[in-house]
């Protein structure tokens, strides 16, 4: 015997059928307000979104085919309406008869000015395109008894509708994921041609700026280079503001966060950067850019403390994109780098007998040969030792941004910076330039010597020997600074050859007591036997250089001899009394 299938269950069926084959949210919306007025005692319907930022129901469907007389209220406030009730408690609202309710005035005017009389609000139970919760709405001319509601059939032909459209939108979704993806794809290879065929860092700065909503800042710390984007902080900076403290007073604090800001954080961090008189404090976030597991350069995210973490995808396209272009710049620093520093290696080496073909290769590096240079060198503690690659790229920017020509390079675990200096200045403005860029790159003094000036390319071997044995000197001795072979006096040669552990034996042996007691005691003994000496014993002479009566001056040196037995009278032990003296100046900084 068949099934019968009942006239309900049959528009059910009909209906889901129906819904599933619309092809957009508002023909289902139009499907289901008809099905109903077309199976139900209800006459008309509606459906409304809620905007509850602006407190209101908007009409976005409806089905009334009987409508005459002005233009239907598509626009209802929610404080007179039931919707927000329907939507809160999650149930139908029932008004038996809108035309004498005074809780909804107005459904109230409008029933009565379309002579309608029964009214039900049901929650749709699902949301629209944009979010926003939907409530379909019901009315009859005339008062309906509850038998004749059919709430029941209309929930489920909601529920139909509500089925149908959470389908849509998930199809509409992946539909649009697809498509972003497909085209963050195309973006990105267009991107990635445009990076492999210009050699512009600014060019492909700013293709990468528009993968994001906030403003981005690119640094290639190789090819010492930044690129600004729009100002982090317009209401402090504007653009061109902004482009100028980055290219000026900003400059180290960005380097130093390209090189060192939390790599690859999923948040924003606080950032302070000195723009010329103004500090600016902005939330950042830096994106390390490698090449060949080498810090190559940063892109740096500037937004708010509340900004969400950048999309990975777009995060990974700028990474690649800009290592591509970075690529360029480490593999030019590297050979620029290993060719530089094989070339000073063989000129401070010495031996070499064809200095033509070495003088020709400095001009090929913008070096003049002939003309007098001087040499300075650089010395890296072994903590230091790892970063010496980046503070040569520091230096060799600092160069750069000269008139008079220089070049740098690493020579023995050392930095070597070649100076052409033709007025033979002692210290030109450039050297000073150098210690500074070293000193906040490293974050303390370094140890620099600057060599005697060299007129030949015969002179370098002795005068880059005589620097390394003055920055030994310096580390045995605890000094730093820029210090040359005065700073040391006639000894330089002397202390190397005997050993620095030797030498402090010596004067702590001659003269260690003595510095001990006039340091202790405030005397000044030392001081008046290194005069008393420098005077050739003459106790006259050194008591007007000294500015003492000559009894004061006999009875010094009288405390001398019974507080440290010293006899003056031996002169073997004069001339050991005065190098000891001499030489423990020597570790000492000049005041």
């Amino acid at each position: 015997m068949p099934v019968m299938e009942l006239p309900a269950a049959r528009t059910l069926r009909r209906m889901a059928e129906t819904l599933n084959a619309c092809p957009d949210p508002a023909a289902i919306l139009s499907q289901l307000v008809e099905a109903i007025c077309r199976n139900t005692g209800w006459t008309t319907a509606g459906v409304m979104c809620i905007e509850e930022n602006d407190g209101v129901a908007l009409v976005i469907a409806r089905y009334n085919p009987d409508r005459i007389g002005p233009p239907l209220n598509d626009r209802w406030t929610l404080a007179t309406s039931p919707t927000r009730m329907a939507l809160i408690h999650n149930a139908p609202v029932l008004i038996p008869d809108a035309q004498t309710d005074d809780d909804f005035p107005g459904y109230r005017d409008e029933a009565r000015e379309r002579d309608y009389r029964s009214v039900a609000v049901l929650p749709l139970g699902c949301c629209d395109g944009h979010g926003r919760q939907m409530v379909l709405s019901v009315q009859s001319p005339r008062v309906m008894t509850p038998a004749d509601y059919d709430l029941s059939f209309i929930e489920a032909l909601a529920g139909l509708a509500a089925i149908a459209l959470e389908k849509l939108y998930r199809l509409e979704e992946e539909q649009a994921v697809t498509f972003r993806a497909q085209a963050a794809r195309i973006r990105r290879e267009e991107m990635l041609r445009n990076a492999l065929a210009e050699d512009s860092l600014s060019l492909i700065a700013g293709e990468v700026a528009t993968l994001f909503d906030c403003p981005v800042l690119i640094v290639d710390l190789d090819g010492s280079e930044i690129v600004p984007g729009r100002s982090p902080d317009p209401e402090t900076l504007s653009d061109a503001d902004w482009a100028r403290a980055v290219a000026g007073p900003a400059r180290r604090d960005i380097l130093r966060l390209a090189r060192h800001g939390g790599c690859g954080a999923p948040r924003f961090s606080e950032a302070v950067l000195d723009c010329g008189g103004r500090r600016l404090v902005v939330p950042a976030q830096r994106v390390a850019i490698e090449v060949d597991g080498h810090s190559a350069g940063a892109l740096i995210l500037f937004g708010a403390p509340e900004t969400p973490a950048p999309d990975a995808e777009e995060i990974e396209t700028a990474r690649m994109v800009l290592g591509v272009q970075m690529l360029r710049s480490h593999v030019r620093f590297r050979n620029a780098t290993e060719t530089s520093g094989e070339l000073y290696a063989e000129i401070v080496a010495g031996g070499c007998r064809d200095l033509r073909a070495l003088g020709g290769r400095m001009r090929r590096l913008g070096m003049n040969p002939d003309a007098p240079a001087r040499l300075i060198a650089i010395d890296l503690t072994d903590e230091n030792a790892g970063m010496a690659t980046d503070l040569l790229n520091v230096l060799r920017r600092a160069m750069g941004r000269q008139p008079e020509p220089a070049c740098a390079a690493l020579v023995d675990g050392m930095i070597l910076c070649h100076l052409e200096d033709p007025a033979g200045a002692g210290d030109p403005p450039l050297i000073r330039r150098l210690i500074d860029e070293t000193q906040w790159f490293l974050g303390r003094r370094p140890v620099a010597v600057s060599g005697r000036i060299c007129t030949a390319l015969t002179d370098y071997a002795a005068v880059w020997a005589e620097c390394r044995r003055i920055a030994a000197l310096a580390r045995q001795f605890g000094r730093d600074g820029l210090l040359s072979a005065r700073d040391f006096g006639p000894y330089p040669m002397l202390l190397a050859a005997a050993g620095t552990g030797e030498v402090r034996e010596f004067v702590e042996i001659s003269v260690g007591a003595i510095l001990r007691h006039d340091r202790s005691h405030g005397t000044q003994y030392l001081a008046t036997l290194a005069s008393f000496l420098d005077q050739g014993c003459r106790h006259q002479a050194c008591a007007d250089a000294l500015g003492l009566h000559v009894t004061t001056l006999r009875y010094r040196l009288a405390r001398l001899s019974d507080l440290f037995g010293i006899d003056l009278s031996v002169p073997e032990a004069r001339f050991s009394l005065g190098l000891a003296i001499r030489l423990s100046g020597v570790g000492a900084a000049p005041a």
